[in-house]
């Protein structure tokens, strides 16, 4: 009779409490003490060896103790590692919220150096929105960019640059990457006078005699010399106001630069290029603002017991990120001041779920104290 295997791997020689790393686990050495197991049932089966076979009986015993011993360090190894990286998303995404929140700051603060972009004319001749829906209105009229998808693109690229200028090889990079460089060359050329052709028809007298796309020093230049009035150029503006403001004590006024921040962003950054990589940080970076702009009116709404404003604001936010703890904390102040107990337990209850299900943490200390205060029906 085939003598059984016996299961040893480099876990075995730990302790109980200890967890075993990805390469301490020998799936070989488990698959062998598997086939051993196998081997001995199927000699106690077809009757190979009689049950008075104590030796056989307690091979038998050990090999699945063994077996069920390492199943269990591996399983409880595998959900300290789950919890492990579920913390350690959660960390990321409020460092990365804090990142962006910064940036913000320093954005708006050289912003706040430089002229308001509103100044630049009473009632600017061409104006571009990228908040929602891309639009080119000139004089007051809708301008058309043309048929050109590639065209439309780099119009777009474009418009959003500080210096509204590029050099070939970047588009060629951006919208090209896949394409040999000679086909990817003669693609660009077709764009770019595709768009050209499209300015000069959508944008007539405003033009004049030049071109609404130039080739100089190897860079292609977007309206050389006309002034271009983008919606998101006045909502950062606003937004470096309103902290600004804010910083000087000057509550009220800051408050309506964030209103009038929360009127011009009508939607994120050139939806349109969701998937495009140079759009991403900038749509993120865009968005972190509002979302900051929407703390700081709720915050102002429920100090000035303006409850239901506040709750929208929260709302907002929430459709936008389901893991704000602090929307939710404003949601349960705002709905406990109002006399609806209740609902604001249902949000702490919403907050308690989310955070569970998709980051496996717990709600914060200020959260749960919150919450317990709403319990005992205390001020809050």
């Amino acid at each position: 009779m085939k003598k059984a295997g016996t299961l040893t791997t480099a876990s075995t020689e730990t302790t109980s409490s200890d967890m075993p790393s990805p390469e301490m686990v020998d799936v070989d050495a488990i698959e062998d003490a598997l086939r051993s197991a196998k081997i001995l049932l199927d000699h106690a089966v077809e009757g190979d060896a009689l049950p008075a076979d104590q030796d056989l009986h307690w091979q038998l015993v050990r090999q699945l103790t063994s077996l069920q011993l390492e199943y269990q360090r591996i399983r409880a190894w595998l959900d300290k590692m789950q919890a492990q990286l579920s913390h350690r998303e959660a960390t990321l995404r409020r460092r990365l919220r804090e990142a962006l929140a910064l940036a913000d700051q320093v954005d708006a603060a050289v912003r706040a150096l430089g002229p308001d972009p509103r100044a630049a004319t009473a009632d600017p001749a061409l104006s571009v929105s990228v908040l929602g829906h891309f639009a080119v209105y000139c004089e007051g009229r809708k301008a058309s960019l043309g048929s050109s998808k590639s065209g439309r693109a780099i119009f777009r690229y474009l418009v959003t640059l500080p210096e509204r200028s590029a050099l070939t090889d970047v588009l060629l990079d951006m919208f090209w990457a896949q394409d040999e460089p000679q086909e990817a060359k003669h693609k660009l050329h077709i764009a770019v006078s595709t768009l050209r052709q499209a300015l000069r028809e959508g944008l007539g007298s405003l033009l004049d005699e030049r071109d609404g796309i130039v080739f100089v020093d190897d860079r292609y230049v977007l309206l050389p010399g006309l002034e271009v009035e983008l919606d998101v150029d006045i909502f950062a503006h606003h937004v470096a106001a309103g902290q600004r403001l804010e910083r000087e004590g000057r509550d009220e006024e800051a408050t309506a630069e964030y209103e009038a921040a929360r009127a011009f962003y009508q939607g994120d950054f050139l939806s349109q290029d969701l998937y495009a990589d140079w759009a991403v940080a900038r749509r993120a970076r865009y968005e972190e603002m509002f979302l900051t702009v929407l703390g700081r009116l709720a915050e102002h709404y429920v100090e000035e017991q303006r409850y239901a404003d506040g709750v929208a604001c929260c709302r907002q936010i929430l459709a936008r990120d389901s893991f704000r703890e602090d929307a939710y904390r404003q949601l349960m102040c705002c709905y406990s001041r109002m006399g609806r107990r209740n609902q604001a337990l249902r949000e702490f209850q919403a907050c308690q779920e989310v955070l569970r299900w998709e980051l496996g943490v717990e709600p914060m200390h200020e959260t749960v104290e919150l919450h317990a205060k709403i319990v005992r029906q205390e001020p809050v």
